[in-house]
């Protein structure tokens, strides 16, 4: 009996030697405790946690490949190695994390279809979410429970509650920077729609403008304000318009005007003037302080002086409104205590029309081209250029076809008095020339006396 248990643990020990032997060379010594893994978008995974164990190994000696993006929804294929042996997992990024959604209460009138995303604060969620209001009666008045369901691109959803308040609005709307007497002269224009609305309710008033001026013939105009929010309250204003006359209006005139001065080609210019018995505008900048004394010699000659720029630094002075007035009101100051006089007419640098002011900021000119109007000045582009602005020793020959190019009874030219501009000098007696043989005379830009040339705002 002894020698016959004997046999059978012995056999079943030879068989366990074997079945070890065969497991050692024929076992995959890489054990996954899952072949195919689900992990969350944004989550970090260390995949060795995925290791149930190494026969004969150990797991710091085991690379994994390729290192996985868990950032965007995808599926991939990775590979465990340890020496010469490799055991592919199957990884699926997936989203199962529901949108965190945080509400806030609103308030508003009887009238507005309210959207969900009025009353949401925040939605946090790897996805875009979209939103519904669950209730099916929204527009009672007093207070209303509000529940706002969001489901993100996966579909998780996520539900929260909040408060609707409706009340009554009986508050019409306000009319702000309005002036109820407005004076321009015949051929200027004015922007009707340069007030400001408020309402408490209503963000988007309607607003209704009555008249019929004709800004070339000179009278007395009322343009009528009726502004209207969504409950039907109602404001009404009304402005008085003097279209002051403007003797230049029915004349042929020619308006030089030279920009980026003064230099030594300023001085040049001023003879040139004083010899044709003609008078121009010059926009300066403060890049010039050694030919200071000519800005004054300008004036006292019956030269207009307009303010340009004081450091014609594009980046800086377009880069905000606030950088611009500190760039105008610098130059401003530069030619009162030349003299005396504070000019309000202005010149964009590169005109109202550029488009290099994007680079810095967007819309600013649309915005510069109100705010300055309001501040009392006003700006002058031009509808003739001399072609100078291209560079240094443009040929006087195209200088002098480009600048006699002008047609129609009130002409702008525009002409540079800068450094390097000596052919512009040149040209300049023969384009005088030309149009006081075409009928025209000459005469330096007025604030509220002079036609007014406005580019088309390009920012």
């Amino acid at each position: 009996m002894k020698k016959k248990q004997f046999i059978l643990i012995f056999s079943g020990a030879v068989c366990l030697f074997l079945a070890g032997i065969h497991f050692y060379f024929h076992a995959h010594p890489i054990q996954l405790k899952s072949t195919d893994l689900e992990i969350e978008v944004n989550s970090k995974y260390n995949f060795k946690d995925n290791l149930r164990f190494i026969y004969f190994g150990n797991e710091k000696d085991v690379s994994i490949q390729p290192e996985i993006d868990t950032s965007s929804l995808n599926e991939y294929d990775i590979f465990y190695q340890y020496k010469d042996y490799k055991q592919k997992c199957h990884i699926r990024i997936v989203d199962t994390t529901p949108p965190v959604l945080k509400l806030k209460n609103y308030k508003t009138d009887l009238v507005e279809k309210v959207k969900p995303e009025q009353f949401i604060e925040s939605c946090k969620d790897y996805s875009d979410c979209s939103f519904k209001i669950m209730n099916e009666n929204t527009d009672k008045e007093g207070k209303t429970e509000i529940i706002i369901f969001a489901v993100d691109s996966s579909g998780n959803e996520t539900k929260e509650k909040c408060t609707l308040t409706r009340i009554e609005d009986t508050k019409p709307p306000v009319i702000n920077n309005f002036q109820s007497n407005i004076e321009i002269y015949q051929g200027e224009s004015y922007d009707f729609n340069q007030i400001q609305i408020e309402d408490d309710m209503d963000p988007d008033p309607d607003v209704t403008i009555e008249e019929n001026v004709d800004f070339t013939v000179p009278d007395t105009y009322k343009i009528k304000y009726i502004v209207q929010d969504r409950s039907g309250n109602k404001t009404e204003k009304t402005t008085t318009l003097l279209v002051k006359e403007n003797k230049e209006a029915n004349m042929k005139v020619v308006y030089l005007t030279f920009d980026d001065g003064p230099s030594y080609n300023t001085e040049k210019v001023l003879d040139i003037l004083k010899e044709n018995k003609v008078k121009a505008t010059f926009f300066v900048t403060g890049n010039g302080q050694n030919y200071n004394h000519l800005i004054t010699r300008a004036y006292n000659e019956g030269h207009t002086i307009g303010l340009h720029t004081y450091s014609h630094n594009y980046e800086y002075v377009y880069s905000s409104t606030e950088n611009y007035f500190n760039d105008l009101n610098q130059i401003s100051d530069m030619v009162y205590q030349l003299t005396g006089n504070r000019s309000t007419v202005i010149r964009f640098p590169g005109g109202s029309s550029n488009t290099v002011s994007k680079n810095y900021k967007e819309g600013i000119m649309s915005e510069l081209s109100q705010l300055v109007q309001s501040k009392g000045y006003q700006y002058y582009d031009w509808n003739v250029s001399s072609g100078d602005a291209a560079g240094h020793g443009i040929a006087a020959e195209s200088i002098i076809e480009q600048s006699n190019a002008g047609t129609g009874d009130k002409i702008m030219i525009l002409f540079h008095d800068a450094y390097g501009k000596d052919t512009t000098v040149e040209a300049l007696d023969k384009v005088i020339k030309h149009y006081k043989k075409e009928g025209y005379v000459f005469k330096p830009i007025t604030k509220g006396a002079s036609y007014v040339c406005h580019h088309g705002i390009n920012n």
